[in-house]
């Protein structure tokens, strides 16, 4: 942990221990009584909120900022789960509430790569606007037209934030409770990004080897 505790460091504790207290209220059915609809239709987007806050990092990141970061992810993680996991928490599952499932998985989704996407690989995702659409793509993609790269992988600036992303996703897409029907498609997209790079560059690398032998 960094020596000296910054203001956006404090403020963040602060949102994630509230957050998460607020969590395990949503999650107590004779607590959340007492709680007004619409204060309570009005506190999931907020968590959600505090959530994201956990991968805003600018030029000057450290280990030391990667790993506060990751402890505050990881327990908004351990909050968000069980609550958007529960099949009886009706406030999850109106139309909002599956809005914010979606983006909660989009999230996790998209930080989990461990290198910087390439330009197609990146068209695709921004212009997708499922992650059934970018395994559909990726599928179809003509890769006798474009041959991928023998350049040294780059490795993205917060690995270990990425690395528990990935697991997480793997983890959430495990066939228990309601998330993993949800969370299985972002699975299936994260796999065909791996696959799509592995495809792409054993056909360049067997074109090199046949133009050399």
């Amino acid at each position: 942990m960094p020596e000296k505790d910054y203001l956006w460091m404090e403020s963040l504790d602060i949102l994630v221990n509230l957050s998460s207290r607020v969590c395990e209220v949503l999650l107590d059915s004779s607590k959340k009584q007492l709680i007004k609809s619409d204060v309570l239709q009005q506190l999931c987007p907020i968590i959600l909120e505090v959530f994201k806050a956990c991968f805003i990092y600018t030029a000057d990141n450290t280990p030391e900022f990667e790993q506060f970061d990751l402890q505050r992810y990881s327990k908004m993680r351990d909050s968000l789960v069980p609550l958007l996991n529960d099949p009886s928490n009706e406030i999850t599952f109106n139309s909002e509430k599956n809005d914010m499932l979606e983006e909660f998985l989009t999230m996790i989704w998209t930080s989990s790569f461990l290198y910087k996407l390439n330009e197609t690989e990146n068209r695709i995702l921004e212009t997708s606007k499922s992650p059934s659409e970018v395994s559909q793509r990726l599928s179809d993609f003509r890769f006798e037209e474009s041959y991928g790269s023998t350049k040294p992988i780059e490795p993205l600036s917060r690995l270990q934030i990425s690395k528990s992303c990935l697991h997480d996703l793997i983890e959430l897409s495990i066939p228990v409770g309601v998330l993993s029907e949800r969370s299985l498609p972002y699975f299936i997209s994260r796999c065909c990004f791996v696959l799509n790079r592995i495809r792409r560059s054993a056909k360049n690398l067997a074109t090199k080897w046949r133009k050399r032998y």
